[in-house]
């Protein structure tokens, strides 16, 4: 039995040598292990909890040093799995004041998960399963998410979801507002920004939207506001 299991994206974060300025203007950059799932699943470990992350990730020096971490922080990996074709994922930051930051990705192994590399033991053993949106984005990972989550679900696991939403992603927010709708009947612990709150609510009022979202099932929604915290 784990605590928690956290799937999608661990990726390499290229962060920027200084702040202030566009991303084509960066001096340089360094290498960050990175990923939204993944960094739940270091933070669980590191409050005490037995965690563990399942996610795809090339099989070259990046993804070995990503899983690496995971193994230094306490996050048991056999839900990992290793791709020769695709490199790990890329995620290029800008800085461009002290609370405004912009990306490029470079989505890889990640989107290449399939629903037969899961391991179906350490999701019916768990007793919360986290996820978010960039799992959901392209086949076969958004199968292989859906198929996690039903399994998690079945065996009476807490979900979380964290929207995650980021832009450059989506050529149509409508679809991604769609998706992320469709997603909420299954989950217990939502977190969400918002500016997500506004793209799946419409509403900039933090009560309204909350209600709007509690509406649909979820049973905690934790609206994170940056640095005014949540």
């Amino acid at each position: 039995m784990v605590d928690i299991v956290c799937m999608g994206e661990m990726l390499i974060d290229m962060f920027p040598a200084e702040i202030g300025r566009p991303l084509a203007a960066v001096s340089a950059f360094y290498p960050v292990p990175g990923g939204a799932p993944a960094n739940v699943a270091v933070a669980a470990a590191r409050l005490g909890a037995q965690s563990a992350f399942i996610g795809k990730v090339g099989a070259d020096a990046f993804g070995r040093f990503l899983a690496e971490t995971l193994v230094r922080q306490g996050v048991q990996t056999q839900g990992m799995r290793f791709d020769a074709e695709a490199r790990t994922g890329l995620n290029f930051h800008a800085q461009v004041d002290g609370d405004t930051a912009t990306h490029l990705f470079y989505r890889g192994a990640d989107i290449r998960l399939r629903p037969d590399e899961l391991d179906h033991a350490l999701l019916q053993e768990t007793r919360a399963f986290n996820f978010g949106t960039l799992g959901l984005m392209l086949q076969p990972a958004r199968s292989a998410t859906l198929e996690a989550l039903n399994i998690a679900r079945a065996a009476g696991a807490l979900i979380a979801f964290d929207v995650n939403y980021r832009p450059s992603l989506w050529t149509d927010p409508a679809q991604a507002r769609q998706l992320i709708e469709a997603t909420l009947p299954f989950v217990d612990v939502l977190k969400i920004n918002a500016d997500e709150l506004l793209l799946i609510t419409g509403s900039t009022e933090l009560a309204e939207g909350a209600a709007y979202l509690l509406a649909t099932g979820v049973q905690l929604c934790v609206i994170t506001l940056g640095p005014r915290g949540s």
